[in-house]
């Protein structure tokens, strides 16, 4: 106790340089809070987007078609899977794809595209996908009507009009030649995303023209918490030769770049930090030297190195942990702003096709805790030369200093 009271004496003893190292502190630890909240706001608002509009959460296909992305290497007899999936209690949607290609025949030109069979309704709902219809209308899953979607840049290549007739030719799942007259519904995709190379065709269609009958290649999985996606690939029991994988291991490089781009951030706050520190370092260096008489005083009444150390680090333990709590306040308030009012970009950015306007931020656990953790660390590490020299301080020596 009679340490602390000690502590707080000296770290009063000159107030403006205590007033400035511990707004330095306040800054590092804002400035870390509001980097590490705009990071997750930002990246978890990517891959919501992401994962949303494209690979879902988690994708349950035969492990064989992630090799080899044959029409036969199929999920056969999937009904009772998606039961068991919709009864789940951290799933929020489902949606089911069926893939191949095929040549199109229009305008008396050809060009090569991926077929994508949906469900309309449930793809619809986990992704949103009609809202990517620029131009025309939605599909829906009959037979009478033959509706397609055309991606964006197949549609500009071949000149297609809405409600033309187009025909494509391709391969069935028994190895018969399909090829059927299909009619332009609407058009779908941004500048960059991947719908533009797509045509979309009801999941019975679909069926039907490749006579793939009940059968699918993916169910994309949608959880009401994507932090819980490699937990529940992991822990879902499939039979084989069927997989679960979550999205970091659906789009590796994706994930890759992220976490790159994390570290690179990182680094950036180390060096913010590191900055601290270093002021930290000066100004309780200072102080000790401005009390080396002091030591010489205590060591002299017989105080042990040990105490002094514990004297000097205290010091500054105090200052960093009052300095973080105004820190924390400030902190919370600018990153809830921050998570609803947003910082709006100049020029918006186009990521996997997806247009983002603003950055948000996230108030979370990590963007609390972590600069404290921080912030606290940083001033013990830079305490500690200060304080072994002022233990190791000889009596003679200190005294002689007046």
């Amino acid at each position: 106790m009679l340490l602390i009271k000690m502590a707080f004496r000296n770290i009063l003893r000159n107030k403006r340089r205590t007033f400035l190292t511990g707004t330095l502190m306040v800054f590092g630890f804002v400035l870390v809070s509001i980097s590490l909240g705009l990071v997750d706001g930002s990246y978890g608002a990517i891959i919501e987007a992401f994962t949303r509009q494209s690979t879902g959460h988690v994708q349950i296909v035969n492990s064989q078609f992630i090799e080899n992305k044959s029409i036969n290497r199929k999920i056969t007899n999937y009904e009772s899977l998606l039961l068991r999936l919709k009864s789940h209690t951290d799933v929020n949607f489902l949606t089911t794809r069926s893939y191949s290609n095929a040549l199109i025949y229009a305008n008396k030109q050809t060009y090569g595209a991926e077929v994508v069979g949906i469900d309309p309704k449930l793809e619809d709902l986990a992704t949103g996908i009609s809202k990517r219809v620029y131009m025309g209308e939605f599909i829906r899953d009959d037979l009478e009507s033959q509706s397609i979607l055309v991606g964006k840049k197949i549609a500009n290549y071949l000149r297609l009009e809405l409600g033309q007739e187009i025909i494509l030719i391709s391969q069935g799942a028994d190895g018969s030649i399909a090829n059927d007259l299909f009619t332009v519904r609407g058009f779908i995709g941004t500048e960059n995303g991947d719908d533009t190379f797509r045509i979309y065709m009801g999941q019975k269609l679909f069926s039907e023209f490749y006579t793939l009958h009940n059968s699918i290649h993916e169910i994309s999985v949608h959880l009401k918490d994507i932090k819980k996606a490699r937990t529940f690939a992991h822990e879902l029991q499939l039979p084989t030769p069927l997989m679960a994988r979550p999205w970091q291991e659906v789009q590796k490089d994706f994930y890759r770049a992220m976490e790159m781009d994390k570290n690179g951030n990182t680094f950036t706050l180390f060096i913010i930090m590191f900055i601290v520190g270093l002021t930290i370092l000066n100004t309780v260096l200072m102080s000790t030297l401005e009390r080396v008489r002091e030591f010489g005083v205590l060591k002299a009444m017989g105080t042990r190195p040990s105490v002094v150390f514990k004297l000097i680090l205290m010091e500054g333990v105090i200052l960093a942990m009052m300095s973080s709590f105004i820190g924390m306040v400030l902190a919370i308030g600018i990153n809830y702003y921050l998570s609803v009012v947003g910082i709006e970009l100049s020029e918006p950015i186009s990521f996997a096709g997806i247009l983002f306007s603003q950055y948000k931020s996230e108030l979370s656990f990590n963007s609390i805790l972590s600069p404290y953790i921080v912030v606290i660390l940083t001033t013990i590490i830079a305490c500690l030369y200060p304080g072994i020299k002022s233990s190791r301080i000889r009596v003679t020596n200190a005294l002689r200093e007046y």
